[in-house]
């Protein structure tokens, strides 16, 4: 069983263009409609449906009614795009920001894998060329005559006080260790990060270099997942008094506030109210 999961917001549920399909196809229709997407999540996770003829997606939907009509519907109500190179989920990037960014966080995850294997390699190939241009001769141990004291360090009596270094005066500064540099999916994840932030209207910077360095190391600091959760989360609720104002950068550093605000929220809640995008089946 897969682990993926979609994000649908809530106002789908009154939506108009989901009324439109219904009224076209039948409230059975609408679930076809969640089927895609939860298959394109597995299969088609940017979005594109390469290959994919209008019976394939059909297939992938579930649906058993007429054939071609409900493909026909989500093109006429604005579900599903069709380009000269196929079929795609209309704004799938933008309202499955994760998703679609997968196999660029695959890809380089499986680069940061070979770019280890490779320096492991070259190590063992510079210590095997070192070993091997070393001179091949025994070690002869060394031997003690029989009767012969040993020679310990000469220990400081215990009449003496212990020498101490004099002080200077001078405090050495502490050497701070810098955080690593973001990585391309770090780098990507940032992107979307800054993305969903100027989409809330909160935020007031441009996405530049700096904005993406400063979002990119609170990713390595947070986790990726829990950075993008937290960050839709603020873009739902920046408006709540207890949410912190996350404008810039300088803000970043209230990050921490959205999780304890989500906590509050979540022990405020029943459980079945705090995934709202995740509808239960009886309200489709």
């Amino acid at each position: 069983m897969s682990d993926l999961d979609i994000r649908l917001k809530a106002s789908f549920k009154d939506h108009r263009k989901r009324k439109k399909l219904a009224a076209r196809v039948g409230r059975d229709g609408v679930l076809a409609l969640v089927d895609l997407w939860l298959t394109a999540a597995e299969t088609h996770p940017d979005g594109w449906l390469d290959g994919c003829t209008v019976e394939d997606i059909e297939i992938d939907a579930g649906w058993t009614g007429e054939a071609g009509k409900l493909a026909a519907a989500l093109l006429d109500c604005g579900f599903l795009d069709q380009t000269k190179n196929g079929y795609t989920l209309h704004d799938w990037p933008e309202h499955q920001p994760f998703l679609a960014t997968a196999p660029q966080r695959s890809a380089q995850a499986k680069a940061n894998v070979d770019k280890r294997w490779e320096r492991e390699r070259a190590r063992k190939a510079a210590a095997s060329m070192q070993a091997a241009q070393e001179p091949n001769t025994p070690r002869i141990p060394p031997v003690y005559e029989q009767n012969t004291p040993a020679i310990l360090p000469s220990l400081p009596s215990p009449s003496l006080p212990i020498p101490t270094p004099p002080n200077t005066g001078v405090v050495e500064p502490r050497q701070k260790s810098r955080p690593p540099e973001p990585d391309l999916a770090t780098q990507t994840a940032a992107q979307t990060i800054l993305k969903i932030l100027k989409a809330s209207g909160t935020w007031s910077m441009d996405g530049g270099i700096a904005a993406e360095l400063a979002v990119g190391k609170l990713v390595l600091s947070r986790g990726e997942g829990p950075a993008l959760e937290e960050a839709q989360w603020y873009a739902d609720h920046h408006a709540d008094p207890y949410v912190p104002a996350i404008r810039n950068v300088r803000d970043l550093e209230k990050w921490g506030g959205i999780r304890a605000a989500m906590d509050k929220v979540k022990a405020a809640t029943p459980t079945a109210d705090w995934y709202p995008d995740k509808p239960e089946e009886d309200k489709l």
